[in-house]
């Protein structure tokens, strides 16, 4: 038989223990759990800073290729890109951006008509650039203005340009000029950019390019353009000015010999031509 034992007070009733609360520990055990937790992000974070380090340092554009023609030396185009490569986190891969710095390319070089960008990983460049080929210039404020076929402005000098097959143009004043962008007209005044544009393409569509010396356009209501043999050509309004350019290719081919220096055609009436002397 098992031996119990019992405790009995004076009185005959059993006396009660005292009882002893004890902390569980269930406060402080979740501390080190808190601590353990943001020591594992701490450490994920530098190991996921490591590892972009790494990753970054590959990723470094260290080879520029350019293809394509400009009036630019292919070191001048590198050394751009290049620049602009190292003001993105010296050069990361991931941080240059085709778009935008085509854009830089096309604003930094007025000669370019078309700069496009390529990253090849894991750190090659490769940028197509096309060159803008000048078709006029005009004379404003002691300068020329070298322009393209849409009236880009490429370039402004001091000296007459000398490219023989350049056209000399005469225009309005410009409200405002600025290298790589067509200039802007007053409010006003009977000159824009697209009289231009319309009756250039008219002369390259017609075969008129080399015969053309010179265009005035200060009133796309007053066109008029010299060839090269002297011939003084009044075109008037700028309306139907295709159809009236392609009849007048259709009768210089018809009347070579009536060409000359005193020689005036007017084409102001659409498939009508009036010759006068000079």
């Amino acid at each position: 038989m098992s031996e119990r034992n019992y405790s009995f007070s004076q009185g005959g009733q059993e006396k009660p223990e005292k009882v002893r609360i004890v902390n569980d520990g269930g406060e402080r055990s979740n501390k080190p759990y808190k601590i353990s937790s943001i020591v594992l992000i701490v450490m994920a974070v530098i190991l996921a800073a490591v590892i972009f380090a790494i990753v970054n340092k590959s990723y470094t554009v260290s080879n520029i290729v350019i293809n394509g023609s400009a009036p630019y030396t292919k070191e001048t185009l590198v050394q751009f890109a290049t620049e602009y490569c190292e003001g993105k986190n010296a050069g990361s891969f991931f941080y240059v951006d085709e778009t935008e710095l085509a854009e830089r390319f096309r604003s930094a070089f007025p000669y370019l008509k078309e700069a496009k960008v390529e990253k090849k990983t894991p750190n090659t460049l490769i940028i197509t650039v096309e060159g803008e080929e000048a078709r006029a210039y005009f004379f404003m404020l002691d300068a020329y203005y070298v322009i393209n076929e849409n009236m880009k402005i490429l370039e402004k000098t001091d000296a007459r340009p000398t490219i023989p097959a350049l056209i000399e143009l005469a225009v309005s004043v410009p409200k405002e000029m600025e290298i790589g962008k067509q200039p802007t007209f007053s409010e006003g005044v009977a000159a824009d950019t697209e009289t231009f544009i319309r009756l250039y393409n008219s002369i390259i569509d017609n075969g008129l390019r080399y015969d053309v010396v010179s265009i005035r356009a200060e009133s796309k209501f007053e066109l008029a353009m010299t060839l090269r043999s002297g011939t003084d050509v009044k075109i008037g309004s700028v309306k139907d000015v295709e159809d009236k350019i392609a009849g007048l290719k259709k009768w210089m081919d018809e009347n070579p010999s009536m060409l000359g220096p005193k020689v005036n055609v007017d084409i102001t009436i659409v498939k009508k031509i009036s010759i006068t002397y000079d």
